[in-house]
């Protein structure tokens, strides 16, 4: 009995020598405003280690020290691996554990068990969340000082259907935007994104910015999962003008991309959708831009240039659109979005020619 007391002992200290503490620090970021709450998903991979694949009885000690912009008595804080092999999400956590706060200006910690095993390292998330508010919270880490960047969407966007297969992604590459500018966490970004999506979707287009260089191993995002999103409307068209504080560090500033991704709720494909397409602009530009946003008049259209670009159409006249019955079904003046219209074969007529369209 006392020799397998002693084993059964020898064992338990094992597995407590092989459990590590790990300290991080929770900083500057946004929780997104959700249905039930608010809610930051913050990379700490680099503070925990890219080749650390974390274990049950391992602990992380988080530290927050800033302000939050509303009076939280408390947030919820839990592990997730976001690594592909673990399927993009699995807790490794209790989302019992909490960080006590009590005002907007703190200084606290919060300690993370972990309960179950990582699939596989290089992708180590934070979750931040809130249940006292569905509005936006940002919080600032203390020390911090912030710069302000734009970024207004230009060219349309492809979503396909993506690895895990249970949604849509395409990325828009941001370029030379910002020139060399290496962004920072606790750097403040406001995101324009202004147009349509065909066929026409419920819901909300995720918009994440990354660091995509090889310095950051092709995917370091610097804003958290759900922080920013785009609302589509009931006819397809996006219209957001959002502000973003930036939470992980950029490695490089040569590779920025904005990732457009949509899930439906229960994370299903659309029936027979393989692509989503984004069209920058949409209905409400239709050429060169007057006051108010209104599109200046079309003078004239050669019969060459009479085509459907970028989801428009336009005419120095009046615009008919026809089903492959011969049926009026739409009619516009000078210009008109193909995107309002249902999959199908339609003839587009206008004093220019008569083209057709398959959509």
């Amino acid at each position: 009995m006392k020799k397998v007391f002693l084993l059964l002992s020898s064992c338990l200290l094992g597995l407590a020598a092989s459990a590590t503490n790990y300290d991080i620090k929770l900083g500057s970021c946004s929780l997104g405003a959700q249905e039930q709450g608010a809610q930051a998903i913050v990379d700490v991979t680099s503070q925990i280690g890219k080749d650390v694949v974390l274990a049950s009885g391992d602990v992380i000690n988080v530290s927050i020290k800033g302000t939050f912009s509303a009076e939280l008595a408390e947030v919820g804080v839990w592990i997730v691996d976001g690594s592909e092999a673990a399927g993009w999400w699995k807790e490794l956590s209790s989302k019992e554990d909490k960080a006590t706060l009590g005002s907007a200006t703190v200084e606290t910690s919060a300690s993370i068990a972990i309960t179950a095993d990582a699939v596989a390292a290089g992708r180590i998330q934070l979750v931040v969340f809130t249940s006292e508010t569905t509005e936006d919270v940002s919080f600032t880490e203390a020390g911090v000082v912030s710069e302000a960047y734009e970024l207004t969407v230009s060219s349309d966007v492809t979503l396909s259907v993506n690895a895990g297969e249970d949604g849509y992604q395409g990325e828009y590459l941001i370029g030379d935007v910002w020139g060399e500018k290496l962004l920072k966490s606790g750097d403040e970004v406001t995101i324009n994104i202004k147009g349509s999506v065909s066929p026409v979707v419920e819901g909300s287009i995720v918009l994440i910015l990354v660091d995509g260089s090889e310095a950051a191993g092709w995917w370091n995002p610097l804003i958290g999962w759900g922080s920013t999103t785009a609302t589509i409307g009931a006819d397809g068209s996006i219209d957001a003008s959002t502000k973003v504080t930036l939470s992980a560090d950029a490695m490089d500033f040569s590779a920025y991309k904005l990732i457009f991704s949509y899930q439906k709720n229960d994370k299903t494909l659309i029936d027979g959708v393989e692509s989503i397409a984004f069209t920058q602009g949409g209905s409400s530009q239709g050429g060169e831009g007057g006051e108010g946003g209104e599109p200046t008049a079309v003078e004239s259209v050669s019969a060459d240039a009479f085509a459907v670009v970028g989801g428009m159409v336009y005419s120095a006249g009046e615009i008919t659109v026809y089903n492959v019955a011969g049926k009026a079904i739409a009619t516009a003046s000078q210009s008109f979005n193909v995107n309002s219209l249902e999959a199908g074969v339609y003839f587009i007529s206008a004093q220019e020619g008569t083209i057709k369209f398959v959509k």
